[in-house]
């Protein structure tokens, strides 16, 4: 029991590893966010929210007809997005009734 919890865990540790590595070698970034604004409306897409993580790090979400995309802020990079932090919605977007 010790030792199958051990490779499991040992499993869980090298997977999600190679994962996070392999996310963050796609990441694109850029300390101008005004640039990455520019792509982003040529997509068709607007700022819906920004705030702030439960850690500190900035985000803001975009929407489009049926797309999204997201920007985090880097302290070492600048702000980052890449192909997990984009794609297509398959719910329909509501109006929440908020402005940005």
């Amino acid at each position: 029991m010790t030792r199958t919890l051990l490779i499991l865990i040992l499993f869980v540790c090298l997977f999600s590893t190679t994962s996070t590595a392999q996310q963050q070698s796609q990441l694109i970034c850029h300390p101008d966010l005004e640039k990455f604004e520019q792509q982003i409306k040529g997509l068709g897409e607007k700022l819906l929210f920004a705030g702030t993580s439960l850690i500190g790090i900035p985000f803001r979400f975009y929407t489009g007809k049926d797309t999204y995309s997201m920007l985090f802020f880097n302290p070492q990079a600048g702000w980052c997005t890449g192909p997990a932090f984009n794609g297509e919605m398959t719910t329909p977007v509501q109006p929440l009734g908020i402005g940005v």
